[in-house]
Formats: C-alpha cells, structure tokens, sequence
C-alpha cells in the first residue's frame, strides 16, 4: 500500500468585456489519495543475480475533495459570487498499469518502473492521465 498524496491545482480564469462586465473564476481541485499496487513477478535466475519482470496494476482510492469554482461576477450594477464544483462528477478511483525490469542480488534488488493512471478526470479537454517512471531500490530484512 502506498503512501497518501496530495494532488492540487489552483487556479484562475478571466472572462472581461470591459469593467462593468466580467467574470473571474478562482479554482481548486486536489485530492488525497491512498495508492495500492498489486503485481506479478516472473523471476529467471541468472546464476548469482536474478532477473525479474513485475506486471500489474495500482489503484488509487481519493478522499478529503477540494473541488470548488468560486466566480465572482460583475454586469453593470448586479454583482454576486457564485460558488460550484470545478469538476461536476470526478471519479473518486483512479486504475492503472504497472510494469518494470529489475535484478535482485543477494538481499538487493534494483527496479526500473513505469505507471500508467487514467487520472481523476473523465472530461478529455482536463485530461490528467498520469505517466510516471520510478527508480526502486530494496532490501529484504
């Protein structure tokens, strides 16, 4: 299981026709998540050193929602403040592909890793697919 993160965008957006007729949207979108990768290791021995391919998947549980679009809009002599979600319906899971190369030596092992999430966004114009690459470095007591 892996650790809590804190995904977060803040934001604004201004929409002004002149001074007396505008519309400035302050944003906030951000998550914390908890991360679970569940994977497969094929293993082939190499003499001394064992070489290792992982395949699986990570799934990210998301709580503690920011997800709030504060506009404050102006049209002549009407002012007011209109507070909606930013994103209408986020997902609160995210699912992904995870696989990497490694070699383990002794109680040692030494893993190039890559990560593919479909993001917490279904709307293709806010796409926030993930690709990440990890460097994971280990020691079993």
């Amino acid at each position: 299981m892996g650790n809590g993160h804190l995904y977060k965008v803040t934001g604004q957006h201004n929409e002004i026709v002149n001074e007396n007729n505008f519309t400035i949207s302050h944003f906030t979108i951000g998550y914390s998540n908890i991360k679970v990768n569940t994977m497969i290791r094929f293993r082939q021995p190499l003499g001394k050193i064992t070489a290792f391919i992982n395949i699986g998947g990570t799934y990210d549980f998301m709580f503690n929602e920011q997800n709030i679009n504060e506009k404050e809009i102006k049209f002549y002599s009407d002012e007011k403040v209109v507070v909606t979600k930013a994103i209408a319906d986020p997902r609160k899971y995210c699912v992904g592909l995870l696989a990497g190369l490694g070699l383990s030596y002794n109680k040692f092992t030494f893993e190039i890793r890559n990560e593919r999430t479909n993001g917490m966004s279904d709307y293709p114009e806010l796409s926030s697919i993930l690709f990440r690459k990890f460097l994971v470095f280990g020691y079993k007591f």
